[in-house]
């Protein structure tokens, strides 16, 4: 929750920017979304992976990625994840966050904070888990 805050504060565009659709603010919340999945799927993909830090231990499939395999579109199952989680996946995440920040901005969606709801806010924040769980 702390890395979510710090990315709102520091590495998001102030509400006011986002009024209107703009290239300059939308690239940076794209290429801020790039970095953060390099880092974190990089990250664990080095210590899972790379560095085996876990070994086979709780595995899902622990068989090795495949590699010179037809069935991926580099031939690779790790170029295939990393290709489309930037094409796709960041691509998609950052439509998302920025037609969210447009509608923030322009009071098409109202903005739950806790010093004007807090009953909400913290009912809401207590309850993300399970309406996660079962949304997914």
């Amino acid at each position: 929750m702390g890395f979510s805050v710090l990315t709102w504060l520091y590495l998001s565009p102030s509400l006011e920017t986002a009024r209107s659709f703009s290239f300059d603010w939308i690239a940076f919340v794209y290429l801020r979304n790039l970095g953060l999945m390099v880092l974190v799927a990089g990250g664990m993909h080095l210590y899972l992976y790379t560095f085996k830090m876990q070994g086979s231990r709780l595995r899902y499939d622990a068989r090795p990625f495949h590699k010179k395999n037809a069935l991926f579109t580099f031939n690779s199952q790790f170029l295939d994840n990393v290709f489309w989680s930037i094409a796709s996946g960041v691509t998609v995440w950052t439509a998302y966050e920025v037609i969210g920040l447009w509608a923030y901005a322009n009071g098409y969606m109202p903005m739950l904070d806790f010093s004007t709801h807090p009953v909400w806010f913290a009912l809401w924040f207590v309850l993300m888990p399970f309406y996660t769980l079962t949304h997914f």
